[in-house]
Formats: structure tokens, C-alpha cells, sequence
């Protein structure tokens, strides 16, 4: 017995061949946009500094995230403490939410466009962290800020009056892991193949 052509069944027909079109696309799109990381840090091209340290700001990050005993540098992780807190994780989470909707709604696109928005979101949660309390960071020492304003002010009489108003509890006088802010400005993302 042939099935009947009628109207209903050659519609009925088209709705199933359009969604099992429409079901491999979106598993098309959604393990395109799977292969791309967003990833935050110091790439390549933003690790040259302005000073004539030897140091790039790729290295500086490595050695204030791990600590450097011999320079007596304490650990001062950045990147995984700032976006891991618990404000700024759940924001995260809340971008990527609004990616997969867009998969789900076979719009890659959109999703490519909320990933680079991630991408910025996480930057700027990033280099707030230099000024957030909840990073925890050990304090600068003294001479550490003394150098810092050396660096920054060429009049000693501004560095004295300013190194008091430290002393004082003036918080607008020192940030740590901050003198020039080349280091906080290097911080970017990149989306890129994870392989």
C-alpha cells in the first residue's frame, strides 16, 4: 500500500527533513564554537615594556603569580584568584550561559560576538583585581614603595610627602604590582583554537 500524497503528509514530510536539517547544523555550529577558547593573560604581543628592566610583562606576571624567594617577592596570583571569585565567577558563568543559548538558537554568530564579550568581560574583571581587596595580596614593603616613587616622581621632596601619606593611610598613593601600569594594561584575550 502507497502512502497517500496528500497535502498534510507531504508538509508533515518537509517539517521532518527541514529539522533533521536544522538539528545537523546546530551540531555543526555548536562543535565549531566548541574548538574556540577564550583565553585571558599576556600574549605575545603585548609583553614588551617601556623600561629597560629586561624583563617583559609575560615574565613579570609569571614571577608575581608563583612568588620569587630569592627577589623576597611574594605570590601575588592574578588571573585564576580573579576570576575564580565568587562575584566575578558567577559572571563569567552568566556570559557563557548567554553563548550556549545562542548555539541552541542556531545562531552562531551571536555566540562568536557573546564570546568576545566574555573575552573582554574576563579582562576587565582581571585588572580590577589589582585594586580589589578580596585579592589578599601581601602589602608592598616599604621599600618597595620607595622605589616605586622614585620611578614616578623625580622631586624627593613629592616622594617624601607622598611615602608619609602612605605611612598615614593615604590609599591612593600606592597599588601593588603597579608603578607604571604596563603590566595591568598588557592584560588581554584572544579567541583561538584550544588544540
Amino acid at each position: 500500500m502507497m502512502p497517500s500524497l496528500t497535502i498534510k503528509n507531504v508538509i508533515k514530510e518537509l517539517k521532518q527533513d527541514l529539522k533533521i536539517k536544522e538539528e545537523g547544523e546546530l551540531l555543526r555550529n555548536v562543535q565549531e564554537i566548541a574548538k574556540i577558547g577564550i583565553f585571558v593573560g599576556i600574549p605575545e604581543s603585548t609583553t614588551e615594556r617601556d623600561d629597560d628592566s629586561g624583563m617583559n610583562n609575560a615574565t613579570l606576571l609569571m614571577i608575581h603569580t608563583k612568588g620569587s624567594p630569592l627577589r623576597g617577592l611574594p605570590a601575588r596570583p592574578l588571573i585564576e584568584p580573579a576570576l575564580e571569585d565568587s562575584m566575578n565567577s558567577q559572571r563569567i558563568a552568566d556570559d557563557l550561559a548567554k553563548i550556549s543559548e545562542a548555539l541552541l538558537n542556531n545562531n552562531p554568530s551571536k555566540a562568536l560576538q557573546l564570546m568576545e564579550n566574555t573575552g573582554q568581560d574576563a579582562v576587565n574583571i582581571v585588572t580590577d583585581w589589582f585594586d580589589n581587596p578580596n585579592n589578599n595580596w601581601p602589602p608592598d614593603t616599604d621599600a618597595t614603595i620607595k622605589a616605586k616613587l622614585r620611578k614616578t616622581n623625580k622631586s624627593l621632596k613629592k616622594r617624601t610627602t607622598l611615602f608619609e601619606k602612605y605611612k598615614a593611610g593615604a590609599s591612593n598613593v600606592n597599588t601593588t604590582l603597579v608603578d607604571t601600569d604596563q603590566l595591568r594594561k598588557a592584560v588581554t584575550y584572544v579567541l583561538g583554537d584550544k588544540a
